[in-house]
């Protein structure tokens, strides 16, 4: 676990680094690939990572101290990773469901993209 000494920024730069490595590797499909188990257990592992970095962060805030450059840098990269993940997400969630509706035989009304099958507009 990080915790919230000056020694230790070094390894919540780490941290965020490969946090932000693995939301790449989630949203690029990598984890397609693994069986189920083993995506379910890096998730989790990412969870906890998650959960030591946000300690880090808030007892390094409370206590004061100026961040590193270094830090700055890995969270702002986590933060884009992040931030491409929900969208990556959010896209996928929206094609599964019009996927359904196609394959429940309901109709869609209203203008939509070729592509994604996202509402532009309603007639």
């Amino acid at each position: 676990m990080v915790s919230s000494n000056p020694l230790c920024a070094a390894s919540a730069t780490k941290a965020a680094r490969r946090l932000a490595r693995l939301f790449r590797i989630e949203r690029t499909g990598g984890f397609d690939r693994r069986p189920v188990e083993i995506a379910e257990q890096i998730i989790g592992r990412r969870g906890q990572v998650i959960n030591a970095l946000g300690a880090f962060y808030s007892g390094h805030r409370l206590a004061g101290r100026v961040g590193s450059a270094e830090l700055d840098a890995a969270l702002q990269e986590l933060s884009i990773e992040v931030e491409r993940s929900i969208m990556t997400a959010e896209d996928r969630h929206h094609s599964l469901g019009v996927e359904l509706h196609f394959r429940r035989g309901e109709t869609l009304s209203g203008m939509r993209t070729d592509k994604s099958g996202r509402l532009l507009a309603r007639g």
